[in-house]
């Protein structure tokens, strides 16, 4: 038997990579797309708010402020994305209510496009929970500096722009304060396969 030490090297490498991925918890959720690094991770998060006052001229005199409120506040991501690092599963899995599961279940990129063309505001939740209340994509620039042999993208960088809708969709609609992002640690995925096994040893009576 020939076994190729490189190719059991390049496997190893990638189970640990897969491996390391997997416990990295969400950087945040718009709709039901997921940032983080096996998706789409920024590496800059800017937040703007701005308020609005108005001059009111004076004969004669210096003119005056008046305030006529506070303007939506905004969101910019500047995001990296290296293809290697796309866990595709990630985004089958949100794309399923569009029915488009083929280029682009492995394109970020594209699955916020198809969020943004929904003309409707999501849900915006950090790693922690929080819920931040309503965003819309105003903005997506895409540059693709670097290509793999077939044409594809194999590195490029996002600039996301959203901007803040309200705390909810209705006014009858209640505040949330916090929201599961559906993450799951190594650890907890461990826990419940043990106890998965055990109920089922229990069950047919073995051991």
């Amino acid at each position: 038997m020939n076994i190729d030490p490189l190719a059991l090297i390049g496997a190893n490498i990638r189970e640990q990579t897969e491996n390391y991925l997997d416990q990295l918890p969400p950087l945040m959720m718009w709709g039901d797309f997921i940032f983080q690094l096996s998706t789409l991770a920024y590496s800059k998060l800017t937040v703007q708010d701005s308020w609005n006052w108005v001059a009111q001229g004076r004969f004669g005199k210096r003119e005056t402020l008046q305030y006529t409120g506070k303007k939506s506040p905004t969101i910019k991501f500047d995001c990296e994305l290296y293809s290697e690092l796309v866990n595709s599963s990630l985004l089958t899995r949100g794309l399923q209510r569009y029915g488009l599961l083929q280029d682009v279940a492995v394109d970020p990129v594209e699955h916020l496009r198809l969020q943004g063309d929904l003309k409707a505001p999501c849900m915006l939740v950090t790693g922690a929970g929080k819920v931040m209340g309503f965003w819309v994509l105003t903005g997506l620039d895409q540059t693709i500096d670097e290509f793999k042999p077939n044409s594809h993208a194999k590195h490029q960088t996002i600039s996301l722009s959203m901007q803040f809708y309200g705390p909810r969709l209705n006014e009858s609609d209640a505040v949330p304060e916090f929201a599961s992002l559906g993450f799951t640690s190594k650890e907890s995925k461990m826990q419940d396969a043990l106890k998965k096994m055990n109920d089922f040893l229990e069950e047919h009576g073995v051991g």
